[in-house]
């Protein structure tokens, strides 16, 4: 509660006193830092959890790669997290990791290799995954990917009329 209302350090306090720090706790925490922008303290968190023998699950990465792509930290999160989750912690990334993967490397202008990370995706893309794809080729003006993503995303929902304004 206190992370997601802006008060971190009434949020961190809450974290530090706390006797008993399930996954549910080290996750908000993780994730309330990635919400503030402070992405390399929730990769200093994840590494005191990994310390302690706590054992993350799916939601932590999403925390942390969220983190990684609102602090900027490409690299922690294309090669550290997402290897990390799925070699050492046999997670099967969900839509919500891949998405998060798109939104960081989309953010950083890597549209490319986000649109590789989209093709490759074993599972079925949704509109969440072209939404952020569509943001960062607006962000980053490129008009050939942005329209093939509002293209996408006008077959997902045609009702939509906002993916046409897009193209």
């Amino acid at each position: 509660m206190y992370a997601k209302c802006g008060d971190i350090d009434g949020a961190w306090r809450l974290f530090r006193e706390s006797k008993d720090q399930d996954i549910g706790m080290w996750n908000t925490m993780m994730a309330g830092f990635g919400m503030h922008g402070y992405g390399k303290e929730a990769l200093e968190l994840f590494s005191e959890m990994e310390r302690v023998g706590a054992k993350p699950n799916d939601i932590t990465f999403i925390g942390l790669l969220h983190a990684c792509s609102h602090a900027g930290l490409v690299e922690g999160g294309k090669f550290f997290f997402f290897e990390k989750m799925v070699h050492d912690f046999d997670l099967v990334p969900k839509i919500e990791h891949y998405g998060c993967m798109v939104d960081l490397l989309g953010r950083a202008g890597l549209l490319d290799e986000a649109y590789e990370i989209i093709k490759s995706m074993p599972i079925r893309t949704n509109t969440i995954i072209w939404s952020a794809f569509l943001a960062a080729c607006k962000l980053h003006n490129n008009t050939i990917l942005g329209e093939m993503a509002a293209r996408q995303l006008v077959y997902l929902e045609p009702e939509n009329c906002g993916y046409n304004v897009s193209m």
